[in-house]
């Protein structure tokens, strides 16, 4: 399995140049550009139980967008929450037919997960979504120096020529390179999707 750090090392290989702190920096840019979608090596799951009386959650650990609330009333028999805008959570804040029971919608602001309505009682709540991406250049395997070897090596090799060594004919070639390793990943993508190795979007 290759390492992130092996990853900067084969960039500083075939640029034939050693760039220590400035490849580490662009290798974690390059991460952080494409941490934003969701790729089947970053979706992750947890659950938390509700308490009696409290709407407010915190987002779990290693999240970086939630997809997907649902709350086992029955156990093992999942039910979808819907999510709305904080704006219409608002709304039924404010309300006086603001309630408590089963929830059945949910909204987040600032790494917190409010429910409506009001949970009365235990009840499980699973949460899907796709995680934090850790940008450290280390000595530690990671999916982004495996599964997206190609995607990180070529966006990073494009912005480095760009903006580290000025040579606009080199971004444009390792650019090419990298929309190409993108086509590819995102058909990867798309085919776990469909074998359902990764979750869909419910709503």
């Amino acid at each position: 399995m290759t390492t992130l750090t092996e990853l900067r090392q084969h960039i500083e290989e075939e640029s034939r140049k050693t760039l220590g702190s400035v490849g580490d920096r662009h290798v974690q840019d390059a991460i952080r550009h494409y941490a934003r979608k969701r790729w089947w090596f970053n979706d992750i799951s947890a659950s938390f139980n509700t308490a009696d009386g409290t709407e407010t959650y915190s987002f779990p650990t290693g999240f970086y967008k939630i997809e997907k609330l649902t709350v086992e009333i029955t156990s093992g028999y999942p039910t979808p929450l819907e999510q709305v805008t904080w704006q219409r959570l608002e709304e039924l804040r404010t309300t006086s037919t603001y309630s408590s029971g089963v929830p059945y919608i949910w909204s987040h602001r600032e790494q917190q997960i409010y429910l409506y309505s009001i949970p009365n009682q235990v009840w499980q709540v699973n949460v899907s979504g796709w995680g934090a991406a850790s940008v450290t250049v280390t000595d530690d395997s990671s999916p982004w120096s495996n599964e997206a070897y190609e995607l990180i090596k070529n966006r990073s090799r494009a912005t480095i020529e760009r903006d580290y060594f000025l040579n606009p004919d080199g971004y444009r070639m390792f650019a090419v390179a990298e929309a190409e390793a993108l086509a590819k990943l995102e058909n990867d993508n798309n085919r776990m999707l469909a074998s359902g190795k990764l979750r869909g979007h419910d709503y």
